[in-house]
């Protein structure tokens, strides 16, 4: 693979390398990179890996090398500390409790004892809830008018990142640049000899986040709190415009509970109340105006305002899904691209330099052509390494025979019923894969009722116990050092999870991955690929489906000393023609259907002939 991005390197031109997890990729780029002294971009999905490039792997190979280049890793701004918006939280009259008001002024101590503006090692204790009161968003971000710019943490990582040789970022990062050069709003990152796409099998979800628009309730609500605030102490007099911004806090809280519908989905539904919280936007600025020279917090919520109703106008006029999507505490109003792949393409089409396309899944039933069509990357070379794991030797596939689909509300029972000895018998070092967190919790609470001799990690989860809402890291955390422990998660936990160090005996995934019908989304591309006669299900939903089935397998075997069982509980991989696809798209091992099956593999020993393997 080395040798590949070298030649490519020295062709300036781009490469598609697929090679199994575990297999050394990130050497094997970094190399060639590093020995030439090439001014290079590395862009990852999960921030997991963009830690270990930044604080491992290059400096490791810098060390090996010689080298002295200079290294950045920028992540996105709400990673880093925000200090106007701290000092104002801790000044103004917010619902802040005592103890989170300590923890703010603690916070800003160590800031200006450090000058360290990164949260993640400033504050990693940080709760969730309090982000938002030391963060800034695209939309409230006050640019070069902020009075805090020159001590601004994110504008000094985006300084030192024009200076390095090499900088790490994550793949919206490398859209946001993308999307702000070709709209002449100046520029994230630098130019560079070479961009390396490291998880490339997640390019077109990031890209949906960038290209499309964003707003979310929360901004919403915290922007009318902070203008109330400045006009309750600057223009107190505005009872009227006091009154209109409680108007429009009120219908942002009904409207929590009144969503339009996503199934069925109605575009007129959605666009109709995104453009009324627009002309209240729009009112609102036009109020504020004639108050913009009493305070800069009241000129702040100018630019805000206009900020704001831009953001809204664009999702209206956006062709595609334009929508609003509740979730358990705000809602969230964007817009997504009907087919992503024109805006990638041009994105891509005006980039120059050799370009690295690598992941340990982008192809499916051994084709990559659907990854390499998306990305307009069909000239491209593609090459699909084999992988040094025997998964013959190391590995089996256990698919027991469920009686009841998944939507059967007893499939929880009966994956219950072949986990559980499933546990026992490979004694714990178990990651859980779940499709949602309702499968999740409910397996989780069959597993605590059933009092198994493992302890239990839960991603996120509602149930009683001590591990349950923890941080993902700190839960990983845990987990690693629980030698017999048992890991349920979902979403991110299905891919960039490295657990080297920690070999687990299996991975169970509870159902086949695919996208829920009702998502609105998924309903708006399928229509339009049925529309030109293109069979929607054969060429996105199960694609997609088998990538992330690849990757959730591919949590198992990290090194070629790894061994391990695969537990795929879904019986349509059985009773679905669509299953052979699936199961084609693993690499070969042993298939069985019965723990009486599995004894031999994980009892080597007691094999008859008294060998080991």
């Amino acid at each position: 693979m080395a040798g590949l991005v070298e030649a490519a390197i020295a062709a300036k031109e781009s490469v598609v390398i697929e090679a199994a997890s575990g297999s050394g990729k990130t050497i094997a780029y970094l190399t060639p990179v590093i020995a030439k002294g090439q001014k290079a971009i590395i862009s990852t999905a999960s921030r997991y890996l963009q830690q270990q490039l930044y604080r491992q792997d290059i400096p490791r190979i810098q060390q090996i090398l010689g080298s002295d280049i200079r290294i950045a890793c920028l992540q996105g701004r709400n990673h880093y500390l925000c200090p106007y918006y701290l000092e104002k939280n801790l000044q103004a009259d917010t619902a802040l409790g005592q103890k989170q008001h300590q923890a703010l002024s603690h916070l800003a101590q160590r800031f200006r004892q450090t000058g360290n503006g990164e949260l993640d090692s400033l504050a990693p204790e940080l709760p969730v809830a309090l982000r938002r009161y030391v963060t800034s968003s695209r939309d409230d971000c006050l640019g070069k008018e902020c009075p805090q710019y020159s001590r601004c943490p994110l504008m000094k990582a985006r300084q030192k990142a024009q200076d390095a040789d090499i900088v790490v970022v994550n793949h919206s990062v490398l859209f946001t640049d993308a999307v702000m050069r070709r709209e002449q709003l100046g520029d994230l990152l630098p130019e560079a000899d070479v961009v390396v796409i490291d998880e490339a099998h997640r390019v077109a979800d990031f890209a949906q986040n960038i290209v499309g628009r964003r707003l979310s309730s929360r901004q919403l609500k915290q922007f009318l709190s902070d203008t109330a605030s400045a006009l309750r102490l600057y223009a107190p007099e505005q009872r009227q415009l006091l009154a209109f911004i409680q108007q429009i806090e009120h219908g942002l809280e009904n409207l929590s509970n009144h969503l339009p519908s996503m199934d069925p989905y109605i575009r007129e539904q959605h666009c109709q109340i995104i453009d009324q919280l627009a002309a209240a936007l729009q009112r609102l600025h036009k109020n504020l105006r004639p108050f913009k020279q009493r305070h800069q917090d009241l000129a702040d919520m100018l630019v805000k305002s206009q900020l704001m109703h831009t953001s809204l106008q664009a999702i209206t006029e956006a062709e595609g899904l334009c929508c609003l999507q509740g979730s358990k505490h705000s809602f969230m109003l964007q817009s997504i691209p009907r087919d992503l792949a024109p805006a990638v393409k041009s994105l891509f089409a005006e980039a120059s330099g050799s370009w690295i396309f690598t992941s340990a899944t982008l192809s499916v039933a051994g084709s990559a052509q659907r990854f390499l069509q998306s990305l307009g990357l069909e000239r491209c070379a593609f090459h699909q390494l084999e992988s040094a794991i025997n998964y013959q030797q190391q590995a089996v596939l256990f698919m027991p025979e469920l009686t009841v689909l998944p939507d059967h509300p007893d499939y929880s029972v009966q994956l219950l019923e072949q986990l559980i000895p499933l546990l026992a018998a490979v004694k714990g070092r178990v990651l859980c894969l779940f499709t949602s967190y309702q499968s999740l919790n409910a397996v989780g609470q069959g597993l605590l009722k059933a009092k198994i001799d493992c302890p239990l990690f839960m991603q996120q989860s509602n149930v009683d116990m001590p591990s349950g809402g923890a941080d993902n890291y700190r839960l990983i955390k845990r987990f690693k050092e629980a030698p017999t422990g048992v890991l349920l998660g979902t979403g991110s936990f299905w891919e960039g999870l490295d657990l080297s160090g920690i070999p687990l005996a299996a991975v169970v995934i509870d159902k086949l991955p695919f996208v829920p019908p009702t998502d609105a989304l998924l309903q708006l591309r399928s229509a339009e690929l049925e529309h030109h006669g293109i069979n929607s299900f054969e060429q996105t939903t199960l694609p997609d489906a088998v990538i992330r089935l690849r990757q959730g397998c591919g949590r198992l075997l990290r090194r070629i000393s790894d061994r391990g069982v695969i537990m795929l509980a879904d019986p349509r991989l059985r009773s679905k023609a669509y299953g052979e696809v699936f199961i084609n798209s693993l690499p070969a091992m042993a298939q069985v259907s019965t723990l009486e099956s599995l004894q031999p593999f994980l009892n080597p020993h007691d094999i008859t002939t008294g060998e080991t393997e």
